[in-house]
């Protein structure tokens, strides 16, 4: 190249260089956050109305309601916050229970839960008119600038009433902002003082569980043969025990009404389940009359049904803190559920059923005997012995001929076996804490082995229950005119019965450890185990993030399986779609639902998306090298979904080979 024609380069390259700075210079001056000095006098009158314009439109969108909602939400939790702080202050100030220390525990973080929301709700809301505001100490600096520019110029009076109007709009806004901000940070700070002082009372909730926990290995009394109660003691039980019972009687009632409300709407759910298993019942007598015990056992006493599934609804309703609730509730829910236990087992196996109801009223009487030492101590004693020599009794090999051998092959027989294994070492253990005087750590087994086993049966007649349910629905409900559910009736039940089993065994391990009271520092352990994170530099992977990218693998393969196969039954089996279309849409369906849960996958692993970018970009290069042929069959069955040159169920013909297409795969 000669020297001319390198200037004429060098001149071509300059010239650009000067035209790109040009339109930079430009776009900067045109970009909205940019904003000029002043406003220029051509402009003012139009800028003038789009600043009235947005400053009435902000007018008409002022969080006046959101924050009188907000006001109303801090005014009905304030009643809350009192009773908290007054059932810690009755709960402490006698013998606690692990149960009553969990239940408050749950409620006083379920409280402050309800604070922290509302506080975070608050402080969006104090963000969003601390930018307005901003916005408007901005614009009224622009406005005061070009008023001064303005008479500087002797702009006309028409221009200058104009810019004051306008500088009189913004003083109006933000005055009233700026009200609404003030109002919107007292709210906030009264949220703060509010859960302030609710802290007291968790952090002595707390320290009544840190000090139950450390008590289990701490004797509490002398061992039994040192501590031989006086006679005078055993004649004053009877006594006592009236006496406490006149007091759960005489708090029920302004109990009672202090939650009428609460108690109306258990009650309707009460009739509404009851009506409806009476009406599945029926249902399915009318059906299968030969098979309408097998069928339906869980649903053959519908209000025992009814009322085992209402009791459920206490935590919601928050009354499972009233004490006089729970005294007056639990007798009657183990009457539902040895109603309804005793329709879905055999009559022989009845008897284990009333001793382990038996073993419930004997825990509910040590519960209305807290605090008494003879009467706690004497009643854990019998519990435990009760209850080894139940399960001593129970596992005899003669027990086991009266259990059907479909039932006596499947996994939970397995799973009850290993209960009642550890529950029989648990109760021997208990039976000698309570000996020595460890009755703390005694107290603790027999809640987690009388209780877990009744919670667990309990689960297992709801879970039942359910299965009925979802047979009747499928049945005569609207599920059963789906075409994916008629063709698959069998593996849809199948799928759902798996589902309520494992969601069953979850409730039970929940409800048996919140029993117990071992909730807390279960939940703090499985947190501390899954956030361990073990990493090098930057990259650190967790426990918990290797758990959640696999599940999350499983519920995308699951995910993607069924829209496939709904597309397939429901879509276009009711759609006319050309040959090959309908195959096509489907598999792309399904590989994009796939590729969006290994992102997702991926981004709960640990990494964010910058460094899955990388990978990918890295993973692009080593298929660029070394799986070109798989790359090359992946395009080649993407273009014969989309192109559809040879579909599904043509005849194809290679030489003397003869086929039919019956599946076109992605990898083609």
């Amino acid at each position: 190249m000669t020297a001319r024609g390198v200037r004429t380069v060098l001149a071509g390259l300059l010239a650009l260089g000067f035209a790109a700075a040009a339109t930079a210079q430009e776009a900067v001056g045109e970009q909205p956050g940019v904003a000029p000095s002043v406003v220029p006098a051509g402009e003012i009158g139009a800028r003038a109305e789009a600043l009235t314009a947005r400053l009435e439109e902000a007018q008409a969108r002022r969080p006046t309601q959101a924050l009188e909602r907000m006001a109303a939400q801090l005014e009905e939790l304030q009643p809350d916050l009192a009773s908290a702080a007054e059932r810690v202050e009755t709960l402490l100030a006698g013998p606690v229970t692990p149960l009553e220390v969990e239940a408050q525990a749950s409620s006083g973080e379920a409280l402050d839960a309800r604070f922290e929301a509302l506080q975070a709700e608050i402080g969006a809301e104090a963000d969003a008119l601390d930018t307005r505001l901003a916005e408007i100490a901005e614009q009224g600096e622009l406005w005061q600038r070009t008023r001064t520019e303005a008479r500087r110029s002797q702009a006309p009076e028409a221009v200058l009433r104009r810019v004051d109007q306008a500088l009189a709009a913004l003083a109006a806004a933000k005055k009233q902002v700026g009200a609404d901000l003030a109002s919107a940070t007292a709210l906030q700070d009264q949220v703060r003082e509010a859960r302030r002082s609710l802290r007291p009372a968790l952090e002595r909730v707390a320290a009544a569980q840190e000090e139950l926990a450390g008590g289990l290995l701490t004797r509490q009394h002398d061992p039994v043969w040192r501590s031989i109660p006086a006679a005078g003691a055993l004649v004053a039980l009877p006594g006592e025990l009236v006496a406490r019972l006149s007091g759960v009687w005489a708090e029920l009632v302004p109990q009672a009404r202090a939650r009428r409300d609460a108690l109306i709407v258990q009650g309707v759910v009460l009739l509404v389940l009851a009506w409806f298993f009476g009406s599945v019942r029926a249902a399915r007598e009318r059906q299968q009359p030969e098979q309408a015990g097998a069928a339906s056992d869980a649903l053959r006493h519908p209000w025992a049904a009814s009322f085992l599934l209402a009791v459920l609804l206490m935590p919601v309703l928050q009354l499972e803190g009233v004490r006089s609730f729970q005294l007056l509730v639990t007798p009657l829910a183990l009457a539902a559920w040895f109603r309804v236990l005793a329709g879905m087992l055999a009559p022989a196996l009845r008897g284990p059923l009333i001793g382990l109801a038996v073993l419930g009223l004997l825990e509910l009487a040590r519960f209305v005997m807290a605090g008494v030492p003879v009467a706690d101590r004497g009643l854990l004693g019998l519990d435990l012995a009760v209850g080894l020599a139940g399960v001593v009794w129970l596992r005899r090999p003669e027990r086991l001929q009266h259990v059907p051998w479909q039932a006596a092959r499947g996994p939970w027989l397995r799973l009850l076996g290993g209960w009642m294994r550890l529950v029989a070492a648990a109760f021997a253990v208990g039976l000698g804490a309570v000996l020595l005087g460890y009755t703390a750590l005694a107290d603790r087994i027999a809640l987690l082995t009388i209780w877990g086993t009744v919670i667990g049966a309990a689960w297992a007649a709801i879970v039942r229950i359910g299965e009925a349910v979802v047979e009747h629905v499928v049945e005569e409900g609207g599920l059963g005119r789906l075409r994916m559910i008629r063709s698959s009736r069998p593996a849809f039940l199948r799928v759902v019965r798996r589902g309520l089993r494992g969601l069953g065994v979850l409730a039970w391990v929940y409800a048996t450890l919140t029993t117990a009271g071992l909730w807390t520092p279960a939940r703090s352990a499985l947190g501390a185990v899954l956030s361990a994170s073990l990493g090098y530099g930057p990259v650190s992977i967790s426990l918990g993030g290797v758990i959640a990218f696999f599940l999350t693998l499983w519920l995308s393969w699951l995910l993607a399986r069924f829209t496939s196969f709904a597309l397939d039954q429901e879509v276009f089996a009711r759609v006319r779609t050309p040959p090959g279309a309908a195959f096509a849409l489907s598999t792309f369906t399904r590989y994009a639902i796939l590729v969006i849960g290994f992102v997702v996958a991926v981004g709960a692993l640990g990494f964010s998306l910058d460094r899955v970018t990388l990978l990918l970009s890295a993973v692009g290069v080593g298929v660029g090298f070394g799986l070109q042929n798989v790359v090359n069959n992946f395009v080649s069955g993407v273009i014969l979904l989309f192109e559809r040159p040879i579909r599904v169920g043509d005849r194809v013909q290679l030489d003397d080979l003869f086929g039919i297409v019956s599946t076109i795969g992605i990898r083609a």
